[in-house]
């Protein structure tokens, strides 16, 4: 696993990503279909999960820490894997 500082940058980098997709698909003259829309809200939800998971792990110590951590990176993962999936995703898919 990634140090918290490593895991900071991430999210934030991932932030800027899922902003920049939501900006894109507000643009005038955009073609954005109805399930472009879900799958930014989707990203924005998971985002939102995985940040506040992450902040709660920075805020406790003893052994609440251990079940967050095990919280944060099943958060985590299930970013990741949307993100993927985008990445993989082709236009009209």
């Amino acid at each position: 696993m990634a140090s918290n500082q490593d895991r900071k940058a991430q999210l934030a980098n991932w932030g800027r990503k899922i902003t920049e997709l939501s900006e894109q698909a507000q643009r005038a003259n955009a073609k954005v279909r109805f399930e472009d829309l879900l799958f930014i809200d989707e990203l924005k939800a998971l985002y939102a999960i995985a940040q506040t998971k992450f902040d709660e792990l920075g805020a406790v110590t003893g052994p609440e820490q251990a079940g967050l951590e095990v919280e944060v990176q099943s958060a985590w993962v299930d970013l990741a894997a949307t993100i993927d999936c985008h990445r993989n995703r082709q236009p009209g898919d």
